[in-house]
């Protein structure tokens, strides 16, 4: 049996524990660490589950019961905790964005594969029965060829509380098209079959301000950030990718509103596909007016149900099933790499005002390579 510990005890955490009870690995979680003791006893309390509990998480990676990880810390720790876990011969599942930078994400691939351990990224939305069809629906040619993609995220502010404010800073986050906007910029490439060139993003602060009215999106959680908070992150954007293939991409966010399905759609020449995510819904336009067909992808009879985002439970499986087999996961370091590509190139953009071309990120990647190489 894999033994598994959990690095980080907050909300992600919880998911995946409850991801990995629901699938049966209940017996396969042997720890917790998390700096936060309260926050590690909470974990088993609301899991009901009893795990060793270490306040360093080197205590847990130093365990010889423990084979695989889950990381589920801020983001600006992923680098660091992911590095520490290879070093340490353990196999890794790690939390959406893979890092803050494309050097950050070169260092967690290197280290990954001179311990020649399974590295999956928390990019959830590729394991969901829903986008999974709908690229199914895609590649086999039902809406023509791909043109366009979009996506419209227009949501409630990040949670606070409990330690999760580093979410408003931008250096511990990467920002919020980094952070959140990640998963739907790595649907687009998945589904377009293509890699960001060019980004032009606009947007800024307007409503998510320490200053500001903030509307509470969900009953009894706090939205006041507390004393020495930062809060240095836009609160929307929209957001124009070009592709290699010469497909293009949309994605609008907002973080003070709620209420939008969040449409993730694709375009071809042939008619479109649109999906609807709280619904697990798909819309397929012929590009005749008023022709839809609407399709209920299920989950398998013998699977168990998603814990969290679509997908929750069955990214769960697929990162055991890929250590036992020796295999590389769907959403392996590549994948996760590349998913932050035009959220770091957007975030760019929105700074500098001007379109971004996505090999500048890769040219001060290669810098310090370089650099070091001619030394």
């Amino acid at each position: 049996m894999i033994g598994i510990g959990l690095i980080g005890a907050g909300d992600m955490a919880l998911g995946h524990c409850r991801a990995l009870l629901q699938a049966g690995h209940e017996r396969a979680l042997v720890a917790v660490a998390d700096i936060n003791e309260q926050r590690a006893a909470a974990l088993q309390s609301t899991a009901r589950i009893r795990l060793a509990a270490h306040t360093d998480y080197r205590d847990l990676l130093a365990r010889a019961d423990i084979d695989a990880v889950f990381i589920a810390t801020p983001n600006h720790l992923h680098r660091e905790h992911a590095c520490a876990a290879f070093a340490a011969g353990k196999h890794v599942f790690l939390e959406k964005p893979m890092a803050l930078t494309l050097t950050e994400c070169d260092a967690i691939l290197a280290a990954a594969a001179e311990a020649d351990r399974v590295l999956q990224i928390g990019l959830v939305y590729r394991y969901s029965p829903l986008f999974r069809e709908m690229e199914r629906l895609i590649r086999s040619g039902r809406i023509g060829v791909p043109v366009m993609a979009w996506c419209h995220e227009f949501r409630v502010p990040f949670p606070v509380g409990r330690d999760r404010e580093w979410r408003y800073s931008q250096a511990l986050s990467g920002g919020a098209l980094v952070e959140k906007s990640c998963h739907h910029f790595d649907l687009f490439q998945w589904l377009l079959d293509a890699v960001p060139v060019r980004v032009h993003a606009i947007g800024g602060q307007t409503a998510v301000r320490r200053d500001g009215a903030v509307k509470p999106g969900v009953p009894t959680e706090p939205y006041e950030l507390g004393p020495g908070a930062v809060n240095d992150i836009i609160d929307h954007a929209w957001v124009n990718v070009e592709y290699d293939n010469a497909t293009k991409g949309n994605l609008g966010l907002s973080l003070f509103t709620a209420g939008r399905s969040m449409p993730v759609g694709v375009l071809g020449t042939g008619g479109w596909i649109e999906a609807c995510v709280p619904r697990k819904l798909l819309r397929v336009h012929d590009g005749r007016a008023g022709c839809i067909e609407e399709l209920e992808p299920l989950r398998k009879a013998h699977e168990p149900a998603d814990v969290g985002h679509t997908g929750g439970t069955r990214q769960v499986k697929a990162f055991l099933e890929a250590i036992e087999a020796g295999a590389t996961p769907f959403a392996d370091g590549q994948v996760g790499r590349a998913s932050i590509l035009a959220g770091l190139a957007a975030e760019l953009s929105i700074r500098r005002q001007r379109v971004v071309e996505v090999d500048e990120l890769e040219l001060a990647a290669a810098a310090p390579v370089m650099a070091a190489a001619s030394g």
